[in-house]
């Protein structure tokens, strides 16, 4: 979601080209606070948000917010039980990856009541032609505003509502196994997740120089879909908890299919913010360095702070970083002692004391 996108969303509602229905229910995903959230009825808006921080955000703002859900009917249930009736309006700022952002589009519209419009934005550099043909596939005609380097694009739900069309987008978007060696199981994954398709080779550097010492409460900030915490339980036998911390609720509801044994908990939460202090023997991570398409180092470094403060004095961390990132500086300031053990393949691992 770009301010821009937004922005052109707002010009659509301005003009009338989309019209506020007076009742019922409105459903909002990928927009945040400004225009044109402002200007719909809080108290029967509904926010679908899966990145953490942006939910607890708007949640502060009043909004009623909660993940994308599984299924189209999981929401309709939702909103049936709140409301009594499906929404007359969807309005949607979709993510950059594709599989992820069609089988968002195909369970919104699946929600959407009879007749409804679902509204959309997206950046002429997102792809904006190509959701332009996909709108019009799915619901056999689409309306165009181009504006502020976006189209906004709006089509009702008639009869010539492709529901076979929708159904194949969903499936394209579920979680998937991806195959790992050969002496280990398939791992679950899905569309849109942080290196959904292979496993990150920083990832992959720091598990297999995870010591086997490693013993105690272990947590995997950022865990994603469950790599690292999968491979810790595999090679340090005296890790008795893991606390697997992870921003994107769809990342968790993977992971803990990915996690099925009991020692591990995972976590809706944004793994940057103070969690209980001192409560861990180790802290294992690869930080991401963008949020969205902005790329955004000192998202690593907040991982960082969290980690000092989470650990017990004498605790480890062992932190996998892109090789040009600066993260040095900071685990001087918040750790007794640091060193790099590891620089290859453009990337570093990292290792400090409490």
């Amino acid at each position: 979601m770009t301010e821009t996108e937004q922005a052109a969303l707002a010009v659509a509602l301005d003009r009338g080209l989309i019209a506020l229905p007076e009742t019922g229910p409105i459903l909002v995903q990928g927009l945040g606070a400004g225009a044109p959230l402002d200007a719909l009825p809080q108290a029967r808006t509904l926010l679908l948000e899966d990145f953490e921080p942006q939910a607890d955000r708007l949640a502060q703002g009043g909004w009623t917010v909660q993940p994308v859900p599984a299924t189209s009917d999981d929401l309709r249930a939702r909103l049936q039980t709140d409301h009594g009736i499906l929404p007359r309006l969807i309005l949607y700022v979709p993510g950059k990856q594709r599989e992820r952002a069609l089988g968002d589009l195909a369970l919104l519209a699946e929600t959407l009541a009879e007749s409804g419009i679902l509204a959309l934005a997206v950046a002429n550099t997102g792809g904006a032609a190509r959701f332009q043909s996909d709108m019009n596939d799915l619901f056999g005609g689409v309306g165009v505003l181009s504006k502020h380097k976006c189209r906004v694009l709006w089509a009702a739900k008639g009869a010539e509502f492709k529901t076979g069309l929708a159904a194949e987008w969903i499936a394209g978007a579920t979680a998937r196994t991806l195959p790992l060696l050969p002496q280990k199981p398939p791992i679950a994954t899905a569309p849109g997740l942080f290196a959904w398709d292979r496993i990150d080779a920083g990832s992959a550097l720091l598990a297999a120089h995870l010591p086997a010492s490693l013993a105690g409460v272990v947590a995997d900030l950022g865990c994603g879909w469950g790599y690292l915490s999968a491979e810790i339980l595999a090679r340090c036998p005296g890790v008795t908890r893991i606390d697997a911390v992870e921003a994107d609720s769809r990342a968790v509801a993977v992971a803990r299919q990915n996690l099925p044994d009991p020692r591990v908990s995972v976590r809706w939460a944004d793994a940057t913010q103070p969690h209980e202090a001192a409560q861990w023997d180790a802290v294992v991570m690869n930080p991401p360095f963008h949020q969205g398409r902005a790329a955004v180092p000192d998202l690593g470094k907040a991982f960082i702070r969290a980690a000092a403060h989470g650990l017990k004095p004498g605790g480890k961390l062992l932190l996998v970083a892109n090789r040009s990132l600066p993260y040095e500086a900071d685990l001087e300031a918040a750790f007794k002692s640091w060193r790099n053990l590891i620089d290859q393949d453009g990337f570093k691992l990292l290792e400090a004391v409490r």
